[in-house]
């Protein structure tokens, strides 16, 4: 049996911080310069503004359950792994495209798919029933990451704050651009997709 103990969006909520006061700042000594030159919002600006390659925007803690089999066709098990996991999901920020409508002034950015970024098994909860076997650690490792990712994947939870934390950053990032100009980020609806 699986199940999720959601952990408190540690990463995301500091990183959202960090860029919060990053983009204060940016914003500051933007006003503070002399306005020689407007700039010009495109989505070169744009992208460079995001300029971050991976980006994990969320973590949960899994407890789960993994099989082992005998055979390579999987058709026997062999044991079962209890594990402890923690899996962070977010986005390659290079992925992120941005259309923009000049005579709105609306900037409606593009997400790519958000995956598994990171999947770590806690090697010290290792548990097998029945008690010993004969396994090499780097397969039961293996078996339990790829138990905890398909578990992850599934959980709609993980994704949607994932999403949701990679749309503030992305706001976070570009509004010093987009404001002073007087552009605003729109959000396509993304509950179609799913």
């Amino acid at each position: 049996m699986k199940f999720i103990e959601k952990n408190k969006v540690v990463i995301g909520t500091a990183l959202l911080a960090i860029i919060v006061i990053f983009s204060s700042y940016l914003l500051k000594s933007i006003k503070n310069t002399e306005k020689a030159e407007p700039t010009i919002i495109s989505e070169s600006t744009l992208i460079e503004a995001i300029n971050i390659s991976e980006l994990s925007t969320a973590k949960y803690k899994y407890k789960g359950i993994a099989e082992n089999y005998k055979n390579d066709k999987k058709t026997k098990v062999q044991c079962y792994i209890y594990y402890e996991a923690e899996v962070k999901a977010g986005i390659d920020m290079g992925q992120v495209h941005f259309a923009i409508d000049h005579d709105n002034k609306i900037v409606i950015p593009s997400l790519p798919e958000i995956k598994i970024t990171v999947n770590t098994i806690d090697e010290k909860t290792l548990d097998f029933m029945p008690g010993k076997i004969d396994v090499e650690l780097k397969t039961i490792l293996s078996e339990c990451k790829e138990d905890a990712e398909k578990e992850a994947s599934r959980s709609t939870e993980l994704l949607n704050t994932a999403e949701e934390n990679v749309q503030s950053i992305i706001e976070a990032l570009t509004y010093p651009l987009l404001e002073q100009d007087g552009y605003k980020i729109v959000w396509e609806d993304t509950s179609d997709k799913e």
